[in-house]
This record gives C-alpha cells, sequence and structure tokens, in this order.
C-alpha cells in the first residue's frame, strides 16, 4: 500500500508510513477500519486513503452511529470521492454544491413533492429556485422544470440570477480546464453563494493537500467572512504540515485574538479544547427571490368599465394588443381597460387538461401506495396565471384564453373543445397523451415555433382527408426544441 503525497511535509510522510504499516499488519476489516479512525483524529487524510476509509465504513449497518460519524468526519476533513465509482454515486456526496456536480437529485425530489401534492402545477418551487442560486452543469434543466411547474410567468429577478448563473458557470468550467488558480477562485467567490464557495474551495483543497498556495487564500479569504470556519482551517492545515512553525504560530496569534475554540483533534495544542464532534458551521442561505402569483382573473370587463380618453392615438393602443408578449399584455390588461374592451381574453400561464379518473400515489409515513381517484364533480382548479381543467370543455369560461408557456392534454374531447377558446398558443412546453387531433388543431399548438419541449405519447394527428400528419412535419414547426 503507498499513500504517500508528492511535496509532502517530511514529518507528515513519516507518520503517514506508520499508517501504513500498521494497515499492512491488520488482520480484518475492524481493525483496519480502528487504524484508520486513530489517524483521522489527529492529522487531516488525503483522499486515497479516504476512499479506502469508506469502503471499510460501509460494513456497518447504513443507519448505525458509525456510518452518521463517518460522513460527519468526511465533511470536516473535506474529502470527496475523485475515483471510487461506488463512492461517487454516494448520495451524501452527490447533494453537495459543486460547480460540476449533476442535481439530478434535485430534479428527482421536486417530481417526489409533485407526487405528494397530486398536481402538475406547484405553489412552492423553492427546491427549484434554490438550485438556480449558484452555477452547475443542469442550470438549463432546472429552469426549464421551473417554467414548466410554475403557476405564473417567472419574475425578472429570478431569470436574471438563472442567466448570471450560466454564464459564471462558464467561467468557471473554462478556468477549471486551463488550471488558472486565480481566475477560478474569481469565479467561485463571483457567485455569493457561501455554501457553493466554501464547498468548492475544499474540495479543491482536498484534491490536493500539499497546495499551500490555496490552503492561504482560503484562510486570508475566510479571515474577513468567517473566523471560526477560519480558525478550523488553520487547525487542519496544521494537522498536514506538521513542520510550518510560522503558520503554526499565526494560527495561535489568531486563535486567542478570538478566545478558546474546541476543535475534535485529540493531539490538541495548547490554545485548543478537544472536543469529539466538530464544529458545525451553518452557511448563510442566500435569500431567494419571491415569485409572484398574480390571478388568471380578469381585472376588467364591459360591466365595470367607463370611458376613458388617451393622450395618445388608439392605433398604438391596437399595436400592442397585436404585437406585445403574454408577459407584456397581462401588466397593461391590469391597468388598461381599453385592452379588455379589444379583444377580451385571458393569458393563462399553463393550462393543463387532465381527466378526473386515474391514479394517484398516497404517501403515509414511510409507505407508499397507488391508489384510484374519482373527483365527484368536473372542475376548474386555478393557480396563480394557471388553470388545472378536469372533465370540463370550458364552455363555462366567459373569456378566450392565451396560453403563453404551458400546454398539457391527456383527453381527446376536452382537447378539441377547450382549442376552440384559445385564441392565441405560444407554449414552449407541450404535452399529449393518449388523444387524436386533426392537424389544423395541431398547427395551432405549434406554428408558433417557439416550443423546446415537445412530448407525445399515443397520439394520432389527421388532416381533412383522414391523412395521418407524419412527426417531421410536427419537428419543422419545433426547431427549437431540444
Amino acid at each position: 500500500m503507498d499513500l504517500q503525497l508528492e511535496n509532502s511535509d517530511p514529518l507528515y510522510s513519516e507518520k503517514l508510513k506508520l499508517l501504513e504499516d500498521s494497515l499492512d499488519k491488520a488482520e480484518n476489516w475492524e481493525t483496519a477500519y480502528n487504524v484508520i479512525q486513530k489517524f483521522a483524529t489527529k492529522y487531516i487524510m488525503p483522499w486515497t486513503l479516504w476512499e479506502i476509509f469508506y469502503q471499510l465504513a460501509m460494513q456497518f449497518d447504513e443507519n448505525s452511529d458509525e456510518i452518521a460519524a463517518f460522513f460527519e468526519l468526511a465533511d470536516f476533513h473535506m474529502f470527496y470521492p475523485r475515483k471510487c465509482d461506488v463512492v461517487l454515486q454516494e448520495d451524501h456526496f452527490s447533494r453537495k454544491k459543486l460547480f460540476s456536480n449533476s442535481r439530478g437529485i434535485t430534479i428527482g425530489d421536486f417530481f417526489m413533492e409533485c407526487k405528494k401534492n397530486g398536481s402538475w402545477l406547484q405553489k412552492d418551487l423553492s427546491i427549484l429556485i434554490q438550485a438556480l442560486q449558484y452555477p452547475h452543469p443542469h442550470l438549463d434543466q432546472i429552469w426549464a422544470k421551473y417554467e414548466m411547474h410554475s403557476n405564473s410567468s417567472p419574475s425578472k429577478e429570478i431569470f436574471q440570477k438563472y442567466n448570471a448563473m450560466k454564464e459564471l458557470y462558464a467561467k468557471i468550467e473554462i478556468a477549471d480546464k486551463n488550471d488558472n488558480f486565480e481566475k477560478w477562485c474569481e469565479a467561485i467567490i463571483e457567485s455569493g453563494h457561501e455554501e457553493f464557495i466554501y464547498a468548492n474551495i475544499e474540495y479543491k483543497i482536498g484534491g490536493d493537500l500539499t497546495n499551500k498556495k490555496l490552503w492561504k487564500f482560503y484562510i486570508y479569504y475566510l479571515k474577513s467572512r468567517d473566523f471560526k470556519k477560519m480558525l478550523e482551517t488553520y487547525s487542519k492545515y496544521c494537522r498536514f504540515f506538521l513542520t510550518d512553525i510560522k503558520m503554526k504560530d499565526n494560527y495561535e496569534r489568531e486563535m486567542k485574538k478570538y478566545g478558546i475554540l474546541k476543535m475534535p483533534w485529540k493531539n490538541a495544542f495548547a490554545w485548543e479544547v478537544y472536543k469529539p464532534k466538530s464544529i458545525k458551521v451553518v452557511p448563510k442561505i442566500p435569500k431567494m427571490p419571491k415569485q409572484t402569483m398574480d390571478s388568471i382573473l380578469c381585472h376588467f370587463s364591459p360591466k365595470n368599465v367607463v370611458p376613458q380618453n388617451f393622450p395618445f392615438k388608439s392605433t398604438l393602443i391596437h399595436y400592442l394588443q397585436q404585437n406585445a408578449n403574454a408577459d407584456t399584455l397581462f401588466k397593461l390588461s391590469t391597468l388598461c381597460k381599453f385592452l379588455h374592451i379589444l379583444k377580451p381574453h385571458s393569458i393563462c400561464y399553463s393550462l393543463v387538461l387532465s381527466k378526473s379518473k386515474g391514479k394517484y400515489i398516497h404517501y403515509n409515513k414511510n409507505t407508499m401506495k397507488v391508489l384510484d381517484y374519482n373527483r365527484q364533480e368536473n372542475s376548474i382548479k386555478y393557480q396563480g396565471q394557471s388553470m388545472e381543467v378536469f372533465d370540463s370543455d370550458l364552455s363555462a369560461f366567459k373569456n378566450y384564453i392565451y396560453v403563453s408557456t404551458v400546454f398539457q392534454a391527456y383527453d381527446t374531447k376536452m382537447l378539441s373543445e377547450s382549442l376552440s377558446k384559445v385564441i392565441c398558443c405560444t407554449a414552449k412546453y407541450i404535452s399529449l397523451g393518449n388523444v387524436s387531433l386533426k392537424r389544423v388543431e395541431m398547427e395551432i399548438l405549434l406554428k408558433h415555433g417557439n416550443v423546446v419541449n415537445f412530448e407525445l405519447q399515443n397520439v394520432t394527428v389527421v388532416d381533412s382527408e383522414d391523412a395521418h400528419m407524419q412527426i417531421e412535419d410536427m419537428l419543422k414547426m419545433t426547431p427549437k426544441t431540444y
């Protein structure tokens, strides 16, 4: 077994060699586990040793105290797996906010919430909003899920944050590929997301414990932001660079400024107090932008409007009414009665047409059952600027509908009857299942050319002569799909 690191502190290398000798003599996995655990309470360990430690720890029951203690100690040692696939797939590590980490687990968590609530439209999108607050490779997928499941237009603040994090991710990725330390650190800190910053810098340090430059940069960064975490990082540095007397003196001086702090090192210095568990540093969670929830219901109608004179020609109003996008029209409709008189229609962010009979998932503590549901009556469910329609043709809905972002239909009769109420459709996300429709109806949904996500399941499309519409013809109208 060779655990030695190049350019390592000479005294640390000696300690590591003694550990290697002890592991070679270990007769079983319990002995090897205890040998490594003892070393981890005195010195920082390289990730190669941690991957061995992980495989030994997994011999315990997954709900045991030993497993919980292992992950706590691993976080304190800034460990993140590098090569071992089994460790890389561990939920504890895949949830960390690293710029390179997939956010597929976040999407999975969100869909579990959707199933629990039994609705496509969600009032609480905080899981997705949180995942838009820092750079990672799945920002586009998170944004798409956010748009699809929201019940009103995303706020300008959330949209700007999403775009800013996309740009920042590109900068981080370039700096990382070019091994540009300064640019990488600058881009990571630019995120302003404390938990993200800590996780990524510690990930870098854990990958190369010999990088003094990165250690000192992190300590300097923490000094004006988190004094406790700075002292904790000093303590780790001194458990690897055992012969660096200058940094050890700096650590003692800073500790005396702050006061005595408990540390989880059994070989405590004179100015430290030993405590088995590490310091719990709770990162500041960035304030999330709030999503506005304006109602789809009309603000004005022919009954409550009165004549009003405008200081500009009516042709300008007509131009706005004919050319403005859904967001602009919705805002104007709450301010200007004249627009409603010209063309009384409701701006609908998401329109979902579903049958009242189906399946739902029932959760009770740790159990999950698939049950039948049957709504007692036909209904229209309003959420924000969106509607979920159950076994209804919208005939009772007085206004025409402008569908701006999401359109879903899972019943042929409802789809055909409801489309007569749709005056305009610019939906980016369209999902159709178990329906038959005419070519002209499909063209109503697709002709605007802005569809980015198009899902079909058991769908038949025919023209006036009962000839089937080919999928290639649909794709010609959806050039932006991915």
